[in-house]
This record gives C-alpha cells, structure tokens and sequence, in this order.
C-alpha cells in the first residue's frame, strides 16, 4: 500500500511539472522555437509537450510553430537514424506525428518496442538437464530479432546496387516514355521480382555467427541511408534531365543559381523534404502547364522581385509533387517528343531508377 501511495505521488509531480511546461510555452508565445540551440536540448517527451501546447493555443495561428517544430523533429530523426545521437524516451511517437513519411516507416520498423517472450519463473526448481534447453532459448529468440532486421537490409542494399548500375536484371520490361498532354505524367513501370536465396541464407549464417548486436543495428541503419541517400540522388537526377527537356542546360542552371540566391536571401526556404532542383522543376510546371492560375502568378512574381510568404511557397512546391502531377492545366505540345533522342533515352533511365529505389524503401519498412 506505501509502494503505491509513493508511485502515485511521482506520478502527480510528473504531471504538474508537465502541465508547467506546457504553460510556460504558451506564456512566451513560444519563443523556444527560435532558438535552436534551446530546441536541440529539448527531450523527445518534452516536444511532445511543446506539441500539445501548440494545439491548445486557440488565441492566435500556430501553423507555421507547428512547420517550425516538425523541421526541428524531422533534423532529430535524421541525427538518431544516422546514429548521431540515441532515441530517447517519446522518440517514436514524436516521429510518428512529425517525421517525413520515410522517417516514419523506419522508425517504426527499427525504434518500435520490441515484443518482449515471457521470463521463465525465478521460484521453480529445475534439474541440470531442465535447465540447459532454457538457458539457449533467449540466445535463439535474440538472434532472430537481429536477423530480422539486419537481414532485410541486406536485400535491400543488394538490389540497390543492382538497380543504380543498370536495372536490366531486376526489370526485363518496362513501357515506352511518352509525357501526356501536360507533359508533366509519370510513365508506370511493372518489375519483374528476383529473389536469391542462397547467397541471403549464407549471409544470415555469417551474422549470426560473428557481428555483436549493436554492430547489426549499425549495418541495418547504414544501409538503409545509403539507400535514402541514393534516392535523393535519383530524384536529383530526374529533375536535372526533365529540366533540361523544357529549358534547356544552359537556362536550367540559370534558374537554379537565381534559386540559390532566393535562398540566400532569405526568400525560400527547404523545409519538409523539398530542395533546389525541386523548386525550379515546380516553378517550371507552374509557369509551363498553370501559369495563370493563383500559384502561377505567385511564382511569377516571385521571380520578379516581389516578396511572397515562404511557407505558401514551401506548400506549392510540395503540392506540385516531385514529378509535377499536382499541377492541373491544359495544353498538347509535349517538350519531350520533340527532345533529342539521347536526352530522352537519358530521362527514362533516370525515371526507372527512382521508380527501382522508390520501391526498395517501400521494401525496407
């Protein structure tokens, strides 16, 4: 009865002190989140409060805290994924209302609780011969979780590598590249799976039998960022070529370098994923495809001189999506049909890539 008073008296002050936080940040119109050095201190549990305050002030609008908040969270779940830094307490909730959607998937397949077996009981007597099978079962049990995990990274970087150097392994048959009238529709391609079960066998013996465990957790995730970091390079790639179909090579620096100076001066800003040759791909198909429609002439102006709000620019980017399908219009003149044949056959392979690596992180939740 005492042990339980004590709990709930802990159990109280926890929940005042939380309740003190959560008003110290509205009193100060949360300020905290202008200052960086602040928020990197903050724990998992406490931006989880910072969050909650932020849905409980109806005075005034929160929206671009709550954008300021999820740049914080998604830059800490970058650092942890990258061993950087531990997850501590509240991380993978935090993650799963802030993180970008990669973030999430992989948090929740590497960070989530782990289903813990039932412990043998402490006060029944066993015999010698009883007890050995027993004290083999966790060892069993433990390897298996790893491999779980370590495991399904080593698919997943083994079909990495095969997709970046050429794809024709993994897909056999894939459709003719032909833009729509918008000239802004991605082209859907069927692979054909490929398993090998083997060599994936042979692998899982060899970690079971000599990488520790924090080793394994490392390898599961280095892999899985050189993975990330080789779609973000794919999409790079894709924008790149597709840029230079409607622009040309020599214009589509141009626009990247007056986007750069954008940044610079504090006219955009890359926040939830977006980038550079993101930007100019949207502002693109916004001039191309909508330029009279309300975003069009945001971006317009923008281009001008004029000031606009960065956040509505961040979200029409964002709208557009990566591949410009966001973005409704009307028009027949297709810059691809009419682009050399070399610069096509480029794009294409630049597309298929994303479309390969797009589905091996999909592989790796």
């Amino acid at each position: 009865m005492f042990e339980q008073d004590k709990i709930d008296t802990v159990s109280a002050i926890n929940r005042h002190k939380n309740e003190e936080k959560k008003n110290s940040f509205i009193t100060t119109k949360f300020k905290i989140l202008q200052n960086k050095k602040a928020m990197a201190q903050l724990s998992s549990n406490d931006m989880l409060l910072l969050s909650e305050a932020l849905e409980i002030e109806k005075g005034y609008s929160t929206k671009r805290m709550k954008d300021q908040l999820r740049s914080f969270v998604m830059l800490r779940a970058e650092k942890v994924i990258k061993g950087k830094m531990p997850a501590d307490d509240g991380f993978v909730r935090l993650v799963s209302i802030y993180g970008s959607n990669q973030q999430k998937n992989f948090v929740c397949t590497h960070f989530a609780p782990k289903h813990q077996e039932k412990p043998e009981p402490v006060d029944t007597p066993h015999t010698a011969k009883d007890t050995a099978p027993k004290n083999k079962t966790p060892k069993k049990s433990w390897l298996k979780r790893v491999w779980k995990a370590a495991g399904k990274a080593a698919v997943v970087v083994g079909v990495a590598a095969m997709s970046l150097i050429g794809g024709k392994a993994l897909f056999n048959n894939f459709s003719s590249d032909k833009t729509s009238k918008n000239d802004n529709k991605e082209t859907t391609f069927t692979p054909k799976q490929t398993v090998a079960v083997t060599p994936i066998e042979e692998q899982k013996n060899r970690i079971e039998e000599q990488a520790p465990a924090s080793e394994k957790q490392d390898a599961v995730i280095t892999e899985f960022q050189k993975v990330f970091d080789n779609l973000n390079k794919a999409y790079k790639d894709r924008f790149d070529s597709a840029l230079e179909i409607h622009l040309g090579a020599e214009k589509r620096d141009q626009l990247y370098q007056q986007i750069d100076k954008l940044a610079e001066d504090g006219k955009i800003e890359f926040k939830d994923g977006t980038t550079r040759e993101w930007y100019a791909h949207a502002f693109t198909m916004y001039a191309k495809v909508s330029p009279n429609s309300d975003g069009g002439k945001l971006i317009a102006g923008l281009l001008a001189g004029e000031d606009v709000d960065k956040t509505v620019l961040n979200d029409l980017v964002i709208k557009a999506k990566r591949d410009g399908t966001g973005i409704s219009g009307t028009g027949s003149y297709s810059a691809f049909d009419n682009a050399p044949q070399n610069l096509q056959q480029k794009h294409i392979q630049n597309r298929q890539n994303v479309i390969s690596l797009e589905k091996l992180v999909q592989k790796s939740r």
